[in-house]
């Protein structure tokens, strides 16, 4: 399954995903939209407060950010970037799994802790 279309992202970017590119978009070729930035930046937000008023795992990851001293707005960022970097992850196993060899060239994997 693709995540693009369940997140409305269109193009295979970590930065138009987290929506974190500074400046304006028109400034560097090849970036997204500010416009697109917004709505997948709205999309990460949505998401994160829908899961963190559902029992689960980012309820779970949501309180022990808010149990560490993070404020709501940090604890809720911290869960965008962590929706956003899962969401990145199954872009690149969809990728994979569509390329021949399931190699893909000239993307980095994430790795984080």
């Amino acid at each position: 399954m693709s995540w693009a279309p369940v997140l409305g992202i269109s193009g295979l970017s970590r930065s138009r995903l987290r929506s974190t590119a500074p400046g304006p978009s028109s400034a560097r070729p090849g970036t997204a939209s500010t416009a697109a930035a917004t709505d997948d930046s709205t999309t990460l937000h949505i998401a994160a407060v829908v899961q963190i008023r559902m029992a689960g795992p980012a309820q779970d990851y949501y309180r022990r950010k808010r149990a560490a001293g993070k404020t709501h707005n940090e604890a809720v960022r911290c869960l965008k970037r962590r929706i956003s970097d899962t969401a990145y992850r199954c872009l690149l196993d969809d990728l994979a799994a569509r390329s021949p060899g399931g190699h893909i060239v000239g993307v980095s994997s994430i790795q984080r802790g």
